[in-house]
């Protein structure tokens, strides 16, 4: 996403031009992206491993599974 895409939904969205400069913008995105970035990668720590990650998604898988049954 660049400035000109940020910018144009900003103006789409008919937010006063003192409120959203370029700088307040970019800002807003960083505070929202940021911890966002730190959460995933944070996730991603809990799987050492790329078998680790495939383990969790398949017990993962399988829970919806059983859920899926018992609520037929």
């Amino acid at each position: 996403m660049n400035l000109n895409s940020v910018m144009s939904v900003v103006r789409a969205c008919e937010i006063d031009s003192d409120v959203a400069s370029p700088r307040h913008v970019l800002g807003v995105v960083a505070v929202v992206a940021l911890p966002l970035l730190l959460m995933s990668l944070s996730a991603l720590g809990g799987c050492s491993t790329t078998e680790g990650f495939g383990n969790d998604v398949e017990k993962l898988g399988g829970n919806i599974e059983d859920s899926a049954a018992r609520n037929k």
